[in-house]
């Protein structure tokens, strides 16, 4: 089985709220090279059919995370905030963001589709890099511009159950 690129849109849009401290919203503080640090960004729910009819297990996504570590570790998940690239990577010269930290938060309440509910929700952590797309991505933060999350990776379908996926990014998008 050959893997497909899935991009997904979260369903997300936040307005992102400049704070000094880490709490359970999403926060902007400095990072060591005058680099913009952006935590506890939602990206997508878990368990449940997104818009693209596709699902991702808490336990498939927990793979993919596990799976993922040494990138992370490394900052090869380069992100772009220009809708998601024409290819399943992003080249260097045009990423906004890398992922500096993915994890997934259980039994988080939320209204989707009207229904108030507890889902598993993958969440990131971004430094926002010093390209000009990452000074564009920082103008807008800065601004509290309302953003949306898609996430970007390969898998295998079984059904409407993604499997053997591999996290690639989140990208920020217009309106997901």
């Amino acid at each position: 089985m050959s893997k497909q690129l899935l991009i997904e849109d979260s369903g997300f849009v936040s307005q992102i709220k400049i704070s000094k401290t880490l709490t359970e919203s999403i926060s902007v503080a400095e990072g060591k090279h005058n680099t913009l640090v952006v935590k506890n960004v939602p990206c997508t729910i878990c368990n449940r059919l997104n818009q693209n009819g596709r699902n991702y297990s808490t336990k498939e996504m927990q793979k993919a995370i596990d799976a993922a570590q040494e990138a992370i570790r490394t900052k090869q998940l380069l992100c772009q905030a220009d809708e998601h690239p024409e290819g399943s990577w992003v080249a260097p010269t045009h990423a906004s963001h890398v992922v500096t930290r993915a994890y997934i938060k259980p039994n988080v309440e939320l209204v989707v589709e009207g229904k108030k509910g507890t889902f598993d929700v993958l969440f990131m952590d971004w430094e926002v890099l010093s390209t000009q797309e990452g000074k564009n991505l920082q103008a807008l933060l800065l601004s509290e511009c309302s953003l949306g999350t898609s996430i970007r990776g390969l898998g295998d379908m079984d059904g409407d159950n993604v499997i053997n996926y591999e996290l690639l990014g989140v990208d920020v998008v217009n309106n997901p």
